[in-house]
């Protein structure tokens, strides 16, 4: 096992068996979706989430932001820009 950082794992691809890395590393590499391993959107462990301060959640521009964030134009954006890099869990 070896520990590149970064974007040094685009120049170690070629020269290893498996990594794990960042949607966007992933993306610099040219590494086409569908020749990973499948992931699916059961395990929300490791998704991103909005976070407000406690009492300030019902804030107009909070609940806007929220609204934004979890529209059908956003999951159809990440779908079409990550081709399953990311997956949307909204």
């Amino acid at each position: 096992m070896k520990e590149v950082e970064g974007v040094q794992v685009v120049r170690a691809i070629n020269d290893v068996d498996f990594i794990v890395s960042s949607a966007q590393t992933v993306a610099l590499a040219g590494i086409e979706p569908n020749s990973m391993g499948e992931e699916t959107a059961k395990d929300k462990k490791y998704a991103l989430a909005l976070v407000t301060l406690q009492g300030r959640e019902k804030e107009p521009k909070i609940q806007k932001l929220n609204q934004l964030l979890v529209h059908p134009n956003v999951k159809d954006f990440i779908n079409k820009e990550y081709k399953g890099r990311l997956i949307p869990v909204f």
